[in-house]
């Protein structure tokens, strides 16, 4: 295995064993990075929990991984259960480097490629989470970036390896992937920055993705923030099998350096691609809020979802992706998610004003324009979270139109 991009800066590793000294004696890294973490209405049958507060402690971002060996031929022709398998391999490949592991998932987030392929990966989902520790996860379906592969996962797990303010990211040399692939990337105590989906439409994906990436940037720089800061991208595109066109352009604002950890889901959307960040903040102000809702100059501010959503303080709480009960109605689908939610926010410690990041799948124009209605409903005009809306094939669950996955701030 390679070395991490950046060291491991052993004294503070040091000086964060000392400080957990007795409750983590004979404990590995992954284990004490895992104490404070809280795990809310969890289920043997999906090995998933409603939700997950993760404690005071770095979080470790992958990139998403397809059941591709490292000379990248697929792995499990045809057969959901050991794509599924491989897929799970990979993320605890992946996230080795950092020390951590499959354990330490506090948020998996699967995409297949067909509806029937739920059950399957669900039943080794259940067999790997067997333990309390439960991630929250979120599923979704639509077209892989390979053609024959029917899962794809990338996760965020709790570690003890500090970051800086700079991203530290990792590579494991058995894995498959570029000269510029990062496989995990810190994002470290401090300040947590959400950026919502930007998209800028210039024809084609490659002059699509180039021109929303300069829009990013500019985001950036506005949060005196640079690419050295970004944890993670996650770009909603069409047409998938494009996807490497998306990720060269993407690769080229490093200037030769390694690219964060990357995310692709396809969506049905007529524009070409919109691209989202999570980037490290740096130590915040002692003054500052404990939650930050921004609008950059030359945008425009929506009392529905937020521009840039920093976290200054407060735990990270993961809800699994919501859907409403019983029924096939928009209105009322959207409108039990979001009493599901209020629901759920309220036990990890948080509430609807400290939402920080949402992303809404939905399947049809009405749905969307549902959610569109009702959400000033649920949200403090003045605090919505950073969000993304992407369009897909479907949901992994017959009958549901929509899923809504929530990141939330515990209050201060």
């Amino acid at each position: 295995m390679r070395k991490p991009h950046r060291s491991f800066l052993p004294a503070l590793l040091a000086s964060l064993f000392a400080a957990t000294a007795a409750p983590a004696q004979g404990l590995t890294p992954a284990e004490v990075s895992a104490l404070g973490t809280k795990y809310i209405d969890p289920s043997p049958a999906t090995g998933s929990s409603a939700a997950v507060v993760v404690g005071d402690t770095p979080l470790a971002h992958t990139a998403q991984f397809l059941p591709l060996n490292r000379d990248r031929t697929l792995h499990g022709l045809r057969d959901a259960e050991a794509q599924a398998r491989k897929v799970l391999e990979h993320l605890a490949a992946a996230l080795k480097p950092a020390e951590t592991g499959l354990p330490q998932i506090a948020k998996l987030n699967v995409c297949l490629a067909a509806d029937e392929h739920k059950a399957a990966v669900q039943r080794v989902v259940s067999e790997t989470f067997d333990g309390k520790a439960k991630p929250a996860i979120t599923y979704v379906v639509g077209e892989l970036a390979h053609p024959n592969a029917w899962v794809a996962m990338d996760a965020v797990a709790t570690t003890s390896t500090p970051g800086s303010r700079k991203a530290l990211h990792f590579v494991n040399d058995r894995l498959y992937g570029g000269p510029y692939a990062t496989h995990a990337s810190i994002l470290p105590n401090g300040s947590r920055v959400y950026i919502s989906g930007q998209a800028v439409r210039a024809g084609n994906l490659a002059d699509s993705t180039r021109k929303t990436m300069e829009q990013l940037a500019a985001t950036l720089r506005h949060l005196d923030l640079d690419w050295e800061n970004v944890v993670q991208i996650k770009s909603f595109l069409q047409p998938m099998n494009e996807t490497a066109k998306a990720r060269e352009e993407i690769t080229r604002f490093f200037n030769g350096r390694p690219a964060p950890p990357m995310v692709f889901v396809e969506w049905t959307s007529q524009t070409p691609i919109e691209i989202e960040l999570i980037v490290a903040g740096g130590v915040p102000d002692d003054r500052a809020e404990a939650v930050e809702y921004i609008t950059p100059p030359g945008m425009k501010a929506s009392p529905v979802f937020c521009r840039v959503v920093r976290i200054n303080f407060g735990k990270n709480a993961y809800i699994s992706g919501l859907q409403g009960s019983g029924t096939t109605q928009p209105e009322a689908q959207v409108r039990s998610i979001f009493s599901d939610l209020e629901y759920l926010v309220r036990k990890t410690g948080s509430d609807m004003r400290n939402l920080v990041k949402a992303t809404y799948y939905v399947t049809d124009a009405e749905t969307s324009a549902q959610l569109n209605q009702l959400r000033p409903e649920f949200y403090d005009p003045a605090r919505p979270p950073a969000a993304s809306k992407a369009m897909v094939r479907s949901l992994g669950s017959p009958g549901g139109s929509i899923v809504v996955d929530v990141i939330a701030a515990t209050k201060r």
